[in-house]
């Protein structure tokens, strides 16, 4: 039985659909996000141990960032077997981004991260427009987002808001407000970006915006995943979370009265 743009094909389809997010495929990040907060109570107790930090962050970014990328890129086939186990998936960001946080890094080693970064976000170009040209179709090796460009990137961009919140200009009352007032807000127009952005697609634009849209759900994606890695680095923000939940979970309830079938 179909309604509007939504077939309903039974309750086992519709919890496929919630726990795969298809739903609302934007929400994707809920499942490894709650995962890292669940994995940070371990993690503090090695907060003392810095090395030991270290040690597992660059051996996830070895193991799951570049040893994929290049056996891919080499044609190789490779199931994972030598990813290390204990921080796989997002996790690598969480403790990246709190030892960026916590380290005093010199204007060298400043400038080498934004080397790196730079190097990551011209990989990410050049070989998409070079192997997507040479294919015939679009090749995105180096869009995944734990792939070491993007991780390059997403540290260097850490780094350079950490660091530009010394200059006078961040130090402003009135500018301070205006951050504050925008990052409270910020994750919430997140989570309803989506569905604003196709109402107006829809009803208002048509077609002719369809490029500039998909155009702009790139700038604002590297955007969070960068704002991301900060937030995780200095405050869990719980209660964003939670408020996540209840928005999910009232869309869910929305959508399961109006495809419920009847009798």
């Amino acid at each position: 039985r179909t309604r509007g743009t939504i077939a309903w094909t039974g309750w086992r389809a519709f919890l496929n659909s919630v726990i795969n997010f298809s739903i609302v495929p934007v929400y994707w990040f809920f499942p490894p996000l709650f995962m890292v907060y669940l994995s940070l109570p371990v993690l503090s107790l090695l907060v003392q141990n810095r090395k030991i930090l270290w040690y597992m962050t660059v051996l996830a970014f070895a193991s799951c960032s570049v040893f994929p990328f290049v056996c891919t890129a080499l044609g190789l086939t490779y199931w994972g077997s030598f990813a290390f186990p204990m921080m796989g998936g997002y996790l690598l960001f969480a403790v990246l981004g709190y030892l960026l946080h916590t380290t005093e890094l010199s204007r060298l080693q400043r400038s080498a991260i934004y080397v790196l970064g730079i190097l990551g976000a011209a990989v990410r170009y050049f070989h998409t427009v070079i192997f997507s040209v040479r294919e015939g179709a679009i090749n995105k090796l180096t869009w995944e987002y734990t792939n070491w460009p993007t991780i390059l990137l997403a540290a260097a961009i850490f780094v350079f808001i950490k660091y530009a919140c010394d200059y006078p200009i961040f130090r402003n009352e009135k500018f301070i407000r205006l951050i504050k007032w925008l990052s409270g807000a910020s994750f919430g127009i997140y989570l309803i970006h989506v569905l604003v952005i196709d109402r107006i697609y829809i009803v208002v634009f048509g077609r002719y915006i369809k490029r500039m849209v998909a155009a702009i759900r790139r700038v604002c994606g590297l955007f969070c995943r960068s704002a991301a890695c900060k937030g995780i680095a200095e405050d869990p923000v719980c209660r964003q979370i939670f408020v996540s939940i209840k928005i999910y979970t009232v869309r869910i309830a929305e959508l399961t009265v109006r495809f419920r079938p009847k009798g």
